[in-house]
């Protein structure tokens, strides 16, 4: 299952295609397990050290966190309404029915389903730029370095949305903000 699920991603990556899996809600945790790790490994082993490298080049700067937040408002925020929000916003239309069978074809909607994928996931990734407080040209100029991680989120939860279903991609962006928005700094917070 785990090289199966991979080389679907990459051939969705290569020219995405609207087509649902019929799988079991087993089959489908094991597939948003399988999505999960490669994403982690890609953080840890790809964008993080590409970020790395370009603060050394355009100091990133990330806003100050404001301890105005609890714990509960930073649970509430950003790891249910946030992805519920971005998910409507990004994906939510990224399937052909319901009312979008009344206005196009399927023929058509084959053709331009790949672009929308493509327009949809890189403005999700896009729209994180503004985690950042930077003004300077270089900084945005590297943007697409900055913002790789979640470049590649956003295609993998368009992977997601499209070959399981919107639901599914809610809980995978839930459980992602919460490792990493939650967790991780918590942990980190309390090792230093």
């Amino acid at each position: 299952m785990v090289k199966n699920t991979i080389i679907d991603f990459v051939k969705f990556l290569k020219y995405p295609k609207d087509y649902q899996l019929s799988l079991t809600t087993r089959e489908n945790l094991k597939y948003l397990v399988v999505l999960l790790l490669f994403n982690i490994i890609f953080t840890f082993v790809i964008a993080l050290p590409i970020h790395i490298g370009v603060d050394q080049i355009a100091i990133i700067k990330e806003p100050k966190v404001d301890y105005c937040f609890t714990f509960l408002m930073s649970l509430v925020s950003f790891v249910i309404i946030a992805p519920l929000v971005e998910e409507l916003l990004f994906r939510y239309f990224l399937s052909y029915k319901g009312f979008k069978t009344r206005f196009i074809n399927r023929t058509r909607w084959d053709r331009i389903f790949p672009f929308l994928v493509y327009l949809l996931s890189i403005s999700f990734g896009f729209i994180h730029i503004s985690n950042y407080e930077n003004e300077d040209t270089l900084f945005f100029v590297l943007s697409p370095l900055i913002i790789l991680n979640q470049l590649v989120g956003g295609f993998i939860l368009s992977f997601i949305r499209v070959r399981i279903n919107f639901v599914w991609g809610i809980y995978y962006h839930i459980i992602w903000n919460f490792l990493f928005v939650i967790a991780l700094p918590l942990i980190e917070h309390q090792l230093s």
